[in-house]
This record gives structure tokens, sequence and C-alpha cells, in this order.
């Protein structure tokens, strides 16, 4: 199994008490469910021994209920009734089972490894030795989805616990979504298990139930343990000349979930999509892999404005930059733009590379202003711009910061005009412009808002960027975004597939198929074989033609 990613959905299998919770991801549910067909199957039929060797740490298979589990052995709870304690390492359950439903494990179920991650709430280990009864622990499973289903979000590494086992750092969390009233917009409610017990139970210090972090780099630490290289299909763009990076796109909807990045002196917040971030940290590790060990450009490289690059920040990770200027003589230092979140950057040219990848996935960030206030004079005080990059910042220490993020007025250009709320400390959500109309002296609440000339435009008309409206770029896919182009030359024929709206085909509609291929208990094939339709009759008749003539030609070679 690969490296279980801090923000991952997973199915809750057991809970005794905040500090031992059991969680499945949902992606190892397939792999779960065969093992648990070829156990049965296996010790159903298979003449097996007993357990001969029950000190704790023992590998075994143990029958409990009308199924069969891998188990290690925790203790021996009784000799004289031959009782034993087993951990089924599948589900992170403990058990306490006779001596007779134990028996020897077939290596062939030792090579996958455990279907399960043991994991306690992050902030609630003061808890860890307490004795739960069992209502209260009832009461923390109901707080629970009715389907288990969770995002597991890890607060840091595996740690020990003190029976020597290890257990993840987590919060888990959820959304409930009504619709109080058809003419409203629907209410989502997110919920922390972790905050859900410490207000039904009581909790000391609210140091200790800090928001939850999603990291970023933990997911750097994740990839980075794996020293193979992820990308070394990709190759870089050829023809460098007149390049631009592609203007990024609007989000399908005039509300999003965002992430505020920076915020330059006329005001612009500088905003990236929630559901994009996992192309944000594709690009830095592309980036990362491709550059860490690179030289740097050869003498007499001289870049020019308006060019684009990849540029070492201060973190020392590699982004996607545009040039600006040269700030000396020698050109030693020089001037860029961030394209994905927005900053300002002065850097050295031994930090910079003029070789570009990734030339396919869109700039990550848009431009936007707040509607409906302006700054006194017209001209933002750095304390208001501090104000706002504090509250808009998703990477401060100890926030898991998602704004709330809605278009208030239809344009065709950049910067978009947009209200941003905040949840404050007592869960109350606040308007960012309505917070700032309460500093005094420093906004005033307007209903048509004069646009300020952001910075990149008046050193250069060119540098900024625009944006193209939403399904403008059809592949959304950043890793099938780095794959290499083919030549149309080399392409084949498309194989035909299915057009729902000529099917005329619509939701909960019956309709008569031929079973083709059955690949597991979660993934069948099927064939449309209805007569009443003329273009399925017609597309099934393609379909059986093409296997023929693909036949014929593995025949010929």
């Amino acid at each position: 199994m690969s490296a279980l990613p801090p923000l991952q959905q997973v199915k809750v299998l057991s809970m005794t008490s905040p500090a031992c919770i059991s969680v499945r991801p949902v992606q190892w549910e397939k792999a779960a469910f065969e093992l648990q067909e070829q156990l049965a199957s296996y010790y159903s039929t298979a003449k097996t021994s007993f357990l001969a060797e029950t000190s704790a740490g023992t590998v075994c298979v143990v029958r409990w209920g009308t199924k069969w589990f891998r188990a290690v052995v925790v203790n021996t709870r009784k000799v004289e009734m031959a009782t034993m304690t087993v951990r089924l390492v599948d589900l992170g359950k403990i058990i306490t089972t006779i001596l007779e439903n134990l028996r020897v494990v077939s290596t062939v179920f030792l090579h996958s490894p455990a279907l399960s991650i043991t994991c306690h709430l992050h902030g609630l280990q003061p808890w860890s030795d307490m004795e739960w009864q069992k209502d209260q622990v009832k009461k923390m499973i109901d707080m629970l989805p009715d389907d288990m289903l969770v995002t597991l979000v890890r607060r840091g590494g595996p740690v020990m616990d003190h029976s020597g086992h290890h257990s993840l750092p987590v919060d888990l969390t959820w959304e409930v979504i009504i619709m109080p009233d058809p003419f409203l917009p629907e209410v989502v409610t997110e919920f922390s298990l972790t905050e859900l017990i410490a207000g039904e139970f009581g909790i000391n210090g609210i140091d200790e139930l800090e928001e939850t972090i999603e990291d970023d780099d933990i997911f750097d630490e994740i990839n980075n343990e794996d020293k193979t290289e992820e990308f070394s299909h990709v190759k870089p763009l050829d023809l460098t000349e007149n390049f631009r990076w592609l203007d990024p796109e609007l989000p399908p909807s005039t509300q999003f979930t965002g992430r505020g990045t920076f915020v330059d002196e006329c005001g612009q917040i500088f905003i990236q999509l929630h559901s994009q971030r996992h192309t944000v940290r594709l690009l830095r590790r592309l980036l990362n892999e491709k550059f860490s060990t690179s030289e740097p450009d050869g003498l007499g490289k001289t870049l020019q404005p308006v060019e684009e690059c990849c540029v070492r920040w201060r973190d020392g990770n590699w982004y996607r930059a545009r040039f600006i200027e040269y700030l000396d003589k020698e050109e030693q230092e020089g001037l860029v733009v961030l394209v994905d979140y927005g900053n300002l950057y002065k850097v050295e040219m031994e930090d910079l590379r003029s070789t570009i990848y990734g030339q396919r996935i869109p700039i990550q960030c848009l431009r936007t202003v707040l509607a409906g206030v302006e700054p006194v004079g017209g001209t933002w005080s750095q304390e208001c711009l501090d104000f706002i990059q504090e509250k808009i910042n998703y990477a401060k220490l100890g926030e898991n910061y998602k704004l709330r993020v809605r278009i208030v007025e239809k344009t065709e250009a950049q910067p978009l005009r947009v209200s941003i709320t905040d949840k404050s400390t007592e869960g109350v959500v606040v308007d960012l412009a309505q917070m700032l109309a309460m500093l005094p002296g420093e906004v005033t609440m307007v209903k048509k808002l004069h646009i300020l000339q952001d910075p990149l435009t008046r050193i250069n008309k060119s540098l900024s960027w625009g944006m193209v409206p939403p399904g403008h770029y059809t592949q959304k896919n950043p890793y099938l975004l780095l794959c290499p182009q083919e030549d149309p030359d080399d392409q084949v024929s498309t194989i035909p597939s299915i057009d729902w709206e000529q099917a005329g085909v619509s939701e909960g509609q019956m309709l008569q198929v031929q079973l083709a291929d059955v690949e597991s208990f979660s993934c069948v094939f099927v064939q449309p074989a209805d007569p009443a339709c003329d273009y399925l009759v017609q597309l099934t008749a393609q379909h059986i033609e093409l296997a023929r003539v693909v036949q014929a030609e593995c025949d010929l070679k």
C-alpha cells in the first residue's frame, strides 16, 4: 500500500476511545474484500493446523463469527479456559476468543500489509489513559456519519503509545449539507470529531484543539520518502521563445472555496481554487525533481521582460515565475512574479532557470478585489494590507484556512470583484469587507468600485495575466497534461464511444444490455443490446467489426 496522504477519505472500522480508532482508506476496500474471500475459501476447505504457539506477537488466523481474519496474539487472558486476546490486523479491533478458533496462518496471507490504520485524535492525548464506559463510546460513535465515511486529516507523523504500537495523530472531519429553504442557498456545516468530543465531554486547555492544519510540507515529506523519480517521463518545452503560461480558468460556480496566497499593495487578493490544491502540489514536486540538482543557466544567458521561468523561493522549493527585470548592472539579481501565487520576489540569478516544465498546466491563481470597500484616500495602508494578509493566508500557523468566495459581479477581465467570508473563533461567519469597515479610518463602503492599477501593469502592461471562461480547458488532469503530446500523424483512430444524448437514454430509464465481463465485485462490463434503439445497435456493430479487424491484424503478426 502507498503512503497515506494528509487528507484521505476513510471508513471508521472501530473506536474504543479518542486514543484508539481504527480506519481504512476507501481505496483499500476492494483489497479487503478480496482478502476476506480468499481467507474464507482457504480455511473452509483446506486442512489447517491449530495454533500451538500462543505467546504475545504470534501471527495467526482467527475465526470470528462466520468469517476468518488475520490476527496477532495480544496475550493469554485465562490459561485454564484457553482464552486468547488477539488483534484483528485488518479491522484494528481487539477481541477475546477461545484457542480452538485460532489457526496457523498460511504464508500466502503474509504478503499483504495490514488493511487498517490505527490512529488517535490529536489534542485529546490527556485522555489516553482514561477508562471509557460503553455508553460514552457509543455516544462518540453516534457522532459519526451513518456510513462511517469521513475525511482523515493527518496532524503529524506516527507516534508510539505506551504499549509499543504506532498510532497516527489525526482529526476526522465531514460535512453535512442541508437546504432549509428551496429559495435559499444550501447550508454546509463542517464537523470535527475532535471538537465534538471535546465539547461533549469537556477538555482543559483550548490550545490543544488548534484548527486542523493541511500542511503542504507533509505531502512533500511523504513523496520524498520514495527516492524514485516521479516525473522522469516529463520533458521540457523545446521552443520557449514567445511562450506564455496559460491563463487561469474561472471556476464553474460563482461561489467557491479558495486558498488565499498574497495581497499586493493595491489590495488585490490572489486566490487559488481549493479544488486545484493537488495540481499546485504536483507542480512543486515536478519542479523540485527537475531543478533541485540542476546547474544554473550558462553564462551569457540574458532574460527579457515577461519571459517565463522557474525560480527557487526562500523556502527551498521551486515555483513557476515570470521575469520582470534585472535589479543590478551585473545582472546577478532579478525581480520575478510567482504566477501561481502572485508574490513579487527578488531572486538571485543562480536560483533561476529558463527551462520550462508544465507548460500545459494553466496558472493556478486568480486576482480578486473585495467588492464594496475602497481605501481612504485611494491608497491602502500597510496596517490594513497586513490585516487582510493575516485573514486570507491559508498557510498561516495554526490554521487550516479555506476562504469562502463569491463572485459578485461578472467581468471578462481580472481582477474579479468578490466577497470573502471569514469564520471567527466562535464559529460566526462574517464578511471580510465588513471587518475592514470596522477599522477606524481605513476604508469606506462604496457601491461602485474604483479599481486601482495593479503593480505589474504599472511596470509592464504585458506582465499581468488574463483568464478564460469555465470549461475552456477540456483536459483537467495535471498528470495527463504532463504527458508528451502525440504527433497527429501517429495517432490511431478513436474507439467509438456512446453519445448518450444521441442514444436518447435518460437517468432511471431501463436499458437492455448484454454481459461482457465481470472484473470484480464492484466492476461489471456490459454492452448495449436494446433493439429499440437503432443508434446503439449500430454502435455495437461497429465494436464487433473493430474487434474483428484487430484480431485479423494480430493473426498476421
